[in-house]
Parts: structure tokens; sequence; C-alpha cells
């Protein structure tokens, strides 16, 4: 999982065409200077005397009244879209929103310079787009994300390449709820929102409880420590999915490993299966128990949080953890076996 899917080309080094990076920079700075001019506008003519909810809401309807507009190239077809709503940003990274399924993630220029952008973005795109691809082919979740070209204009001949996701909010139409790994703000399974994965209290401290609502993801860490797919740093991400099965069980929920940000690799990512099949019994058992502990970790937090009463649970949490980390080793040297 180390080749780049981007096709090479020295259009920047064109001295006559203009950077791609410099003119989406200042398209996105002219937008955002529209509305910083908006709000202060609207602040100076309140006065000395003025409702604060009031001017609030006279800002964020002025501000919902400014936007701009791109061109992409999707799938061989070129068209306008047009961009007002930052979904999230962060790191190299921003998320505009373009309809209500999805996303466009551009660099984030708030961070770094055009030239800077120019470095690294190629190599982001492509490692997104990958692993995405890679996930997909091996039934995982992830964001789905779907490589473009962006153009600053309609007739610009130079790009940026970029990329299209499935938002937050689509994917929680369709029952997937994520819990973002680097703010506990963000995502669709808030801490402390009155979300649980077990509406009776009692179930929530049964071992057997927690087994049918953890199987899906011992298979995905299975699959992490094999592939050596990334799930540190910013991709340790988590989705919370509603079940398919008529059958009754305790939770109508099961924990999933969520692919994205996959731009923080584990030490061993870089390795080829073979070469990971490879690895000493020792070494892998530490990662598939560090992987462990922080997903079951986690998930187990956000659970107990908003309880009423406190519970002490770590018992249960460590329990869970030794057995899982067991049973995923001895499926890994099943694998291994087969494979020497």
């Amino acid at each position: 999982m180390s080749c780049s899917i981007l096709s090479s080309n020295s259009r920047y080094d064109d001295p006559v065409i203009e950077n791609p990076h410099f003119s989406l920079k200042k398209t996105i700075i002219e937008f955002e200077t529209q509305k910083e001019t908006a709000e202060s506008t609207i602040w100076a003519e309140a006065g000395d005397e003025y409702n604060v909810r009031r001017v609030k809401e006279k800002i964020s309807a002025a501000q919902k009244e400014i936007k701009f507009s791109l061109w992409i190239e999707d799938g061989g077809e070129k068209q306008c879209i047009t961009l007002q709503k930052i979904l999230g940003d962060g790191g190299q990274k921003k998320a505009w929103e373009v309809s209500e399924k999805s996303a466009l993630l551009l660099p984030n220029y708030d961070t770094d310079s055009h030239e800077i952008a120019q470095e690294y973005w190629e190599s982001t795109v492509s490692q997104e787009v990958r692993v995405s691809q890679f996930l997909s082919k091996h039934d995982m979740l992830s964001c789905c994300h779907r490589l473009v070209k962006v153009f600053p204009n309609q007739n610009s001949s130079s790009f940026v390449y970029a990329y299209v996701s499935d938002s937050f909010e689509f994917l929680k139409s369709k029952n997937i709820y994520i819990i973002e790994g680097k703010s506990d703000k963000m995502g669709t399974w808030l801490k402390g929102n009155n979300q649980f994965l077990f509406q009776n209290p009692d179930d929530r401290l049964n071992e057997k409880c927690w087994d049918e609502v953890f199987e899906p993801l011992l298979g995905d860490i299975s699959k992490i420590v094999t592939y050596g797919i990334p799930a540190a740093g910013d991709a340790f991400n988590i989705a919370i999915q509603a079940q398919s099965k008529t059958m009754p069980t305790s939770s109508k929920y099961q924990v999933r490993y969520f692919g994205m940000d996959f731009g923080c690799k584990s030490e061993n990512s870089r390795l080829s299966f073979k070469e990971r099949v490879h690895l000493p019994p020792a070494e892998m058992q530490l990662e598939v128990s560090s992987l462990v502990s922080r997903y079951v970790g986690r998930v187990m937090e956000i659970e107990f949080h908003g309880q009423t009463e406190k519970v002490d649970y770590s018992g249960l949490k460590q329990s869970l953890i030794e057995k899982y980390t067991k049973s995923i080793a001895q499926n890994l040297s099943k694998i291994k076996k087969l494979e020497i």
C-alpha cells in the first residue's frame, strides 16, 4: 500500500501556467474576508445598545449568502460546485460541504502557504483515496473517498487534486455514527449526548452483551494488524453501526473500525503482507493488545460517561481486553501458519 494513484506531472513548474494552489488559496481568502467584513459591519451598525442573540442571528443570515464557486472534474465530467459551509478543519485538510451527502477535502491554507501545500498535498490525497479503496475491497468501513480534480475557474487548465468524501450526516442517514478520535466535539456519536449502546443499565455490566457489540471490531482489528492499515493518531476513529440482524440482541448497535485521516501510520504499516506475517509473535501481540485496549477503552468510556450513577467498570474492561487480545492473536497465528 505504498504507490501513488496520481499521475506524475510538472504542471507547477510551468512559468506560463499560474500555480493552482495560489489561485485556490486566493479564492478561499477572498471568501473568508467577505464573511469577516460582514460580521464586523453588522457589529458596528449595532451600536452600543444591542441584543447579542439577534446580532449573531443577523451575522449568520448574512454569511449564509456569501458563497464561492469552483470547478471540479469528477469521473471525467467537469462541473461547477458552490461552497459555503466548512464541516471541519485541522492539520493539512479542510472539509467543505458540497451537498447533504458529500464533502470536498481541500488543503488547509490557514496553516500552510500554497508553496508548502504544493509539496505535501498530492501525497496526502493519494494516501487517503488509496487506503479508502483498500478498505472497501476488504469490507471495512470508511468515508469512501473519490479522487477529483479542482480548477480555480472554468477556463483554468491547471488543477489541484482533491477528493470527495461521504459526509458524517449522510453516514448517519445510513445508521452509521462516527466517534472522532481527534475531538469529543466532532463526529455524530458524542460523549455525554445521551447516546447509548445499551438501554438496559444491567446489560452494560454483562460481558456477553459486550461480546455481541464488539464482535465485528475484532475482525477489523485482525485486518488492521494483518495489512498494516493506519489506525493511530488521526486515523484512530470508530463507527457505531446499527445491526442488520433480525434476531433480538441486547443492543441494536455494533462497533467497527472507521477509516479516515490516514496520514499517521503505525510503525509496521509500511511492511508488505508477507513481511508482517513474519513479524515476531511478541511484536504482533503487542500491536494487537494496544489496538484492543484503545478501541475498547474509548467505546466504554463514552458509554459509561453519561450514567447518572458512577459505575466502576475497570474490571470488566480489563477482562474484555485480555479476552479479545487472545482471540485475535490466535486468529492471526492461524493466518501465519497458512502463509508459511
